[in-house]
């Protein structure tokens, strides 16, 4: 599972990894860049100009490459987008039986409304977070130990962060005219569910698919970005299947070519599954 977020105003790829008990492993990179796609935008203008002319990005300012150990505080405190956690992680090399730490639900929902997408100063936070090219042993002991962590510093990842923050680079590898699969929901909450089709009489499913271009839904995403949680949203999928090999070189870390902190096993990898969320989201199951 490859998920990208905007959430903040600066460069962020990171991976949640876990591995169920049946041992398979689920992946989410979360991913913000200095140059969001909204703002590349003038007033009036659309997707559908992209034959024409290339969308350009904003230029964004120089900015101090952290030091290693500023690199590590920040790991510790969970420093992302203006915000830290209200403690630092305690990460020994091999987790602790009580990892990770949980904080009461209605503590972490009072401080942060699931329906406000502005980042408050503070965050509860305990997962631990690993440098993947300094730390790898000692994320892939927490793997093994079968806990959920982060990692940063994957290699290849910046590039990718660069590529699809431009919205010309992913409308020209999805196409112009291919519709894919886009979940539609009323307001910002993204309800799952099962068994529609024994369901009770009146019943509707909260959830509506349909199929929309990139341009299409990028358009949409751009021009409502701002507005309240109880207007319509959709989450727009395309997965390995829909995309042929591009999708597959670009975030190479996540096939199964070889074996590598992502993939556990790679006889039983599903392939790549992305989602392009519109602001405030809320996958509720």
């Amino acid at each position: 599972l490859f998920r990208s977020r905007r959430c903040g105003s600066f460069l962020w790829i990171e991976a949640l990894i876990g591995v169920s008990v049946a041992g398979s492993l689920w992946l989410s990179v979360h991913h913000t860049a200095h140059t969001n796609l909204a703002p590349a935008l003038a007033p009036g203008r659309t997707l559908g100009s992209l034959n024409s002319e290339p969308l350009a990005r904003k230029s964004s300012p120089m900015t101090k490459i952290p030091s290693e150990a500023e690199e590590g505080s920040r790991a510790r405190w969970h420093e992302v987008a203006g915000s830290r956690s209200f403690e630092p992680s305690d990460c020994p090399r091999t987790p602790d039986p009580n990892y990770p730490r949980e904080f009461p639900i209605l503590n972490v929902t009072g401080n942060w409304n699931p329906d406000d997408p502005t980042i408050p100063a503070r965050h509860h936070a305990s997962l631990c977070r690993f440098d993947y090219q300094n730390e790898f042993d000692i994320a892939l002991a927490y793997r093994k130990a079968e806990v959920p962590f982060l990692v940063h510093n994957v290699p290849g990842a910046d590039g990718v962060v660069g590529r699809w923050s431009d919205p010309q680079y992913l409308s020209e590898k999805l196409g112009t005219s291919k519709r894919y699969l886009t979940e539609y929901s009323e307001d910002n909450h993204f309800m799952y569910f099962s068994g529609s089709h024994n369901s009770p009489k009146g019943w509707k499913a909260p959830v509506e698919n349909r199929r929309m271009t990139f341009r299409d839904w990028f358009t949409y995403a751009v021009q409502h970005n701002n507005e309240s949680a109880n207007t319509p949203h959709m989450y727009f999928r395309f997965s390995t299947l829909d995309t042929g090999h591009w999708l597959k070189d670009d975030l190479e870390m996540l096939t199964p070519k070889t074996k590598s902190l992502f993939i556990v096993d790679s006889a039983n990898a599903r392939g790549i599954h992305c989602r392009f969320g519109m602001r405030g989201i809320n996958a509720v199951t």
